[in-house]
């Protein structure tokens, strides 16, 4: 599954570069430093930009590239950034840090036999001693699974990266805007599709060993 969609985002991009006339290839700036996972992405969409080159002329038209920057910003923040990918991916990371600071107050609680001994010298039976253990133990457990699979899953890390590529896309609308040439116009719609190209590499480097999925 990633690696068809790193490979449908690439030929997103090259169908954008196309049409606004601009010759690069995608495939010399994308998952260079993936390895073998990114070896035949980039051999496909090779062969693809090889077979256009001979088949089809390139465009000159940026109407198509401004409609996916902004469905690009649109996909990240969201409308009136209620519900885009940032802050689903922020609001993953701090539920996940909430359920290991309940967690961890839990496991806190697994103390109190202890601290009653020690402190007023209050020994409690021995079924509230062993609900007091189990409550540690779960706490632990709990706590040190919300904070792994957080880790595993990078919520945080993919919050920031979207923002870094939100903020891109918005600058290269504003550029689109200004430019005065159909040279300057490529010159951005290349550099917003680089940018596209360095997220799905991105994406994909995170993804492609975690295969866990919440059931």
């Amino acid at each position: 599954f990633q690696e068809y969609r790193a490979l449908a985002e690439g030929a997103r991009v090259q169908l954008v570069w196309r049409d606004s006339g601009v010759a690069d290839s995608v495939a010399d700036y994308f998952l260079a430093g993936v390895g073998d996972d990114g070896c035949w992405i980039r051999r496909a969409l090779r062969g693809a930009w090889l077979v256009d080159r001979v088949s089809t002329s390139l465009g000159t038209d940026t109407h198509g590239a401004r409609e996916w920057m902004e469905g690009q910003v649109g996909y990240f923040e969201g409308p009136d950034g209620r519900s885009g990918a940032i802050r689903k991916a922020r609001h993953k990371s701090r539920r996940f840090s909430t359920i290991a600071v309940v967690a961890v107050a839990v496991a806190l609680a697994g103390f109190l036999p202890d601290l009653l001994q020690f402190f007023f010298g209050v020994a409690l039976d021995a079924s509230a001693v062993s609900v007091c253990h189990a409550l540690w133990g779960i706490g632990v457990a709990c706590a040190a699974a919300s904070v792994a699979y957080s880790e595993i899953m990078g919520f945080e890390h993919v919050s920031r990266r979207y923002q870094l590529s939100a903020a891109t896309f918005r600058q290269s609308l504003s550029d689109l805007s200004r430019a005065d040439s159909e040279q300057g116009r490529q010159v951005v719609v290349r550099a917003a599709g680089i940018e596209a190209l360095r997220e799905a590499g991105d994406w994909l480097a995170l993804h492609a060993t975690r295969g866990v999925r919440p059931v």
